[in-house]
């Protein structure tokens, strides 16, 4: 019986290392698109077909861009 605590508590432990919690991440740059009117999700758009990669990644300005 103390042979399963000691198992749990190992497998306890390497779970716990998988665990992301927000004080743990640190966001480094958030696409313009957050916010914005049209965003329907990672690569949607209302305004546009396609987000090109160039909005994605806040290299060019949207043009179509707007905020609530």
């Amino acid at each position: 019986m103390a042979d399963d605590r000691t198992e749990n508590a190992r497998l306890d432990d390497e779970h716990e290392r998988f665990i992301t919690r927000g004080e743990d991440v640190e966001i480094l740059s958030e696409p313009q698109c957050v916010g914005c009117i049209h965003n329907q999700g990672m690569l949607k758009c209302a305004a546009l077909a396609t987000k090109p990669t160039e909005y994605l990644t806040n290299a060019m300005d949207c043009p179509m861009r707007e905020t609530e």
